[in-house]
Order: structure tokens, then sequence, then C-alpha cells
């Protein structure tokens, strides 16, 4: 469309978007070039290979999907919004390496605390991912973990509780319920919270509170109770896209997308 004040077409809502991801992909050149001189430093001094570098985030920003405007800031509890990588190199971590135990941000401080050889508080809720990052995927992790946002404003208030392949959420106001299983629907677009049974729901809303009540040592018991995942329809084979490429300056890295409240996947590059 245009109109005699205009000689441009008027910008569409998808084109708005579209020039607002274009121009914060284009901020980002200046991080990557910050993450090289870190790395170029640490080389020239020698203490690249006796240095842990993390590369993390604490949440992500919706751009149109479930209807979200980039305006809406607010972390609501869809993967674009609480999925992320973590990029994690250091001494005994190997190239190229990929996890799929799911990480929290709750992990970070247990983790550096781990490297410095350290004493873990008490107080401390979150795992240690030094050995995820060295050694791999372990055999006993935990199951879920759990993203909460209590707001004034009572309508974006929730409580999420994700696993492996799904994803279970209760709003605060109004009251109810969303249900996504990842393996078929890995973009979050239709709630099946109406084909739970009665005892999966009890059961993931039991694990929820138990991990919203938990505290220190207990959380990490607390984590490998979410033993409910219940597939509701098929896999399409559908591959949820992570994120875009992220360039390296420099080879040994281990990713892990994590975030404000989970991730899964830990890649060494």
């Amino acid at each position: 469309q245009t109109t005699a004040r205009y000689s441009a077409p008027i910008e569409t809502e998808q084109a708005r978007i579209d020039s607002v991801w274009q121009r914060r992909t284009e901020s980002l050149m200046a991080v990557d070039e910050w993450v090289g001189t870190v790395l170029d430093l640490l080389d020239a001094r020698g203490a690249l290979g006796e240095t842990y570098v993390v590369f993390a985030s604490d949440n992500g920003f919706l751009l149109g999907e479930h209807r979200m405007p980039p305006e809406r800031k607010t972390i609501i509890p869809y993967r674009e919004s609480t999925q992320l990588p973590l990029y994690i190199r250091g001494p005994g971590i190997p190239a190229g390496g990929v996890r799929a135990s799911l990480a929290a941000t709750i992990d970070l401080a247990p983790t550096v605390l781990d490297w410095a050889g350290a004493p873990l508080p008490a107080l401390v809720d979150g795992r240690s991912l030094a050995g995820v990052a060295a050694d791999g995927d372990p055999t006993d992790w935990r199951s879920g973990v759990l993203v909460e946002r209590w707001d004034i404003n009572s309508a974006l208030t929730y409580r999420s509780l994700i696993g492996d392949a799904f994803a279970f959420t209760r709003w605060e106001a109004p009251d109810f319920t969303e249900y996504y299983d990842h393996l078929a629907d890995p973009f979050e677009l239709v709630s099946r919270a109406d084909a739970l049974s009665g005892e999966d729901r009890e059961n993931l809303q039991a694990a929820m509170l138990g991990l919203a009540g938990c505290a220190g040592a207990g959380c990490r018991t607390a984590d490998r109770a979410v033993a409910v995942e219940p597939p509701v329809e098929p896999s399409t084979g559908a591959e949820f896209p992570i994120g875009r490429p992220f360039p390296n300056p420099t080879g040994g890295w281990v990713q892990i997308p994590v975030s404000s409240g989970v991730g899964s996947g830990l890649t060494v590059e």
C-alpha cells in the first residue's frame, strides 16, 4: 500500500519485527568482537589454556512468536524466552561436544565454585555443570526444572515445569493450565492440557510444587522427581532451532542451551 504522503510502502507489523531482529543481530557484532578480544588477550598472556570462559545470557525475548510483540519484554514460559545457549570452554573440556542434560541459571554459581575448589554453600539450589562439560551427560541427573514469575500484575504470574520433552505451566489469573509435548509440538503452538489424564496432571503439579518449595540440597532431590512425561502425539520429526549460528573466534567450546529457567543440550566447539 502507498499513499500520497509516503513514497515507500507502509511497513507491516511483520516487516517491523524483522527490522527489530536485524538491528539486534547487528548489535551482537560488538559482542562477538569483544569475546574475541578477551580470548586473544588471554592467549597472548599464555592463560587461555588454564582459564574457564562462560558465554551465557539470562532470558530471551519474543519477536512475534505467540503473538507477542518485541515491546513485550516480560519473560513468559515459552521456549523462545526460556531456552538459551550456554557456551563453556576451559581446562579438561573436550572441544566439539554437545550435552543433552537439563541446565538452569541456578547451576552457574555451583559450577564456578566447583572449578575453584570451593565448598558448596548449603543455600545453593543448583548443580555443578563442571562434570557435565568435561565428562558428558551423567546417568543420574535432574529430570525437570522450574521456571516461575511473580508479578504485581497477576495475569503475568505463573509456574512452569520443564522436562526433557515437555512444558507444564500453571497461570495464576485467570487460573488455567498449558501443556506442550516438545516431540510432537516443538514450537509450542497447541496446548494439550486437556489430553492429560487426571493422574498425570496431579503428578506434574506435585513435582512442580516440590521444586517451588525446595531449598539447597533438597532441590537436587526434588529435581529428579519429575517422572511424568506423557507424550500426547507421536513426533513429527520437526526440530526446534536452539538459536542462530554464533561465530567463535577460537575453538574449544562446550555449549549448553540454558536460560532464566532452563536449557538442554551442552555443546563443546
